[in-house]
Parts: C-alpha cells; structure tokens; sequence
C-alpha cells in the first residue's frame, strides 16, 4: 500500500499489528489511526505519525473502577493474559485506579488465550481468604464465555466486569448467564443522539444493525480524516498529522474528541454498560479526570 502511494494508514486494533505497520510509516511520516486500538503505549512505541481513535485501556479501566467505587466495592481479583496488551494492563490499570481510590486487590490470576479450561483460576477465587466483591478482566472471545460459564457452573456469583471486547453479540447471546457485568462502549444511542441516527442509517444501508460501538468507530475516523484535510487544506501527510494531532472538541458521532495535548490517544466519552435480562442497559456516560488516569 505504502508502495502505492498510500498517504493515510488506518490498521488493526490489536497493538503488535498496528505498532509493526507503524514501523514502516513512521519513517515516511504517514498518518497511522488504529481502528479500535486501545493500548495507551501505542503512539509511544510507533511514534508522532500513530493515532488511537478509541477510548484507551487506561481511559477505559479509570471509568469502570471509579464505577465500581461508586457503587461500593471494596476488593477486586484481577484476572489477566500476558498474551496481548490488552488483557495483560487493562485490569491492571483497573487496579492502579481501584486502589488509588480505597480499594485492595485482594488477588490476581492468568490464563492463556484461547484455553479452555479455567478450572484452575476458578478454584483459587474459590480458596481465597479474602474473598473479592469483584472480578476484573479484559478476557474476550472464546476466553471470556467459557471462563463465565465455568465460573457460574461453579456457583461463584461474584461480579464480573470487563471493557469493550465483550459489548458482541456473543457475549450478549449468553443471556442470564452474564446478567450483571459492566463493560464499556465509545458511545450510548440515547434517543434524539448523532449515534441513534447513525445505528438507523447503518441498518438501512447494511441490512442489519451494528453489532458493536466499531463500526460507529470506524465512521469516525472518517469523519476525523475529513476534518484534518480540510484543516491542513492538503492531502500531504505531514500536513494531515499536524492536523489530526491538533483537533480539539471536535463532534463526533458519540461525542467530542480531543487530540490537542494529548500523546495521540484521544480524551473522549466512555460508555458504562451493564448486561441485565440478556440486555445491554445503558449506566452512564463519562469523560473520566485525566489526573485519574494511571500513566501508560
């Protein structure tokens, strides 16, 4: 593509994909946007030219442990995988927050992507003395649907909360079984809203609604791109950059999105879902104080 005359990269979620492009456009100063790419150490690993577009894992965990103060809990088991960014720091910048704010985490637990069995971590929350009031991960699909099924099918009722990867059909498919988990969202469809109007118009176009808050992502960037080519008045890249990296308050579909004094991961709105009756139902929705959110 580069070979092409690319002048824009957009690139995966994931951080290895999205930092391994990066190494090839950063040289060529080639504005990179992650779709969906939430890991905070992003824009520093790459460089001036990588963008997040998402709300990032420290953001995120900063909204959902200020959410679990608030409604009263007090110790946490964090659950993790070394096996990507994502679910190695996000619970753990749950817990920098969680502890910051009063709360203890009272144990911590791994598993490997894709295992099928979680017997193992399930019998150590069983055999903890402290017993938690709370249990944070970032495990998505497969992981996270068999570790709350074998969790339940243990008998522990412990709540579960997690972040953006399991807003799926998949994971809402489960019904009752994931009645009570907290997870996050870019945005909230309240009736009258930018993000109501879009889902209609998605629906019309594609057939179906959006499954996720990505594609309402993905349109975004579009918008973003628009914006810093009308801004920067060229299609040169270096230009497009400045551009991006200087964007303030600008109204996206979800909400406003800031870039200007940012690392390039953008200060934008959190949605706070929690599964109830097989449901998504809306809690509420934040900008959570940049002096709470634990460095990357």
């Amino acid at each position: 593509m580069i070979d092409a005359g690319a002048k824009i990269m957009i690139t995966p979620c994931d951080a290895d994909p999205s930092i391994s492009a990066g190494q090839l456009t950063q040289p060529l100063g080639i504005p990179t946007l992650t779709l969906c790419g939430s890991a905070p150490v992003l824009t520093a690993a790459v460089g001036d030219v990588m963008f997040g577009t998402y709300p990032a894992d420290n953001v995120q965990a900063t909204a959902v442990a200020n959410f679990a103060i608030a409604e009263g809990k007090k110790k946490v088991y964090l659950l993790t995988s070394p096996d990507s960014t994502y679910t190695a720091n996000l619970p753990e910048y749950f817990g920098k927050v969680f502890e910051k704010k009063g709360g203890a985490v009272v144990g911590r637990g791994t598993f490997t992507m894709g295992q099928p069995d979680f017997s193992a971590e399930i019998t150590n929350i069983k055999n903890l003395a402290d017993q938690p009031d709370l249990i944070m991960t970032a495990a998505y699909e497969p992981d996270f649907p068999a570790f709350i099924q074998q969790l339940r099918g243990a008998n522990v009722t412990v709540p579960v909360y997690g972040a953006d990867a399991i807003g799926t059909p998949t994971v809402k498919g489960l019904g009752k079984l994931v009645d009570g988990v907290v997870y996050t969202a870019a945005g909230y469809a309240e009736p009258g809203s930018k993000l109501q109007a879009f889902n209609a118009a998605f629906a019309k176009y594609a057939g179906h609604a959006p499954e996720s808050t990505y594609e309402v992502n993905g349109y975004e960037i579009g918008l973003i791109l628009d914006q810093a080519v009308k801004t920067a008045g060229s299609d040169d890249p270096k230009a497009i950059r400045d551009a991006i990296a200087g964007l303030k308050d600008f109204d996206g579909i979800t909400g406003k999105i800031t870039y200007a004094g940012t690392d390039r991961m953008p200060l934008r709105p959190v949605a706070l879902m929690r599964y109830e009756g097989g449901e998504g139902k809306h809690i509420q929705t934040m900008i959570p104080d940049a002096a709470d959110v634990p460095a990357p």
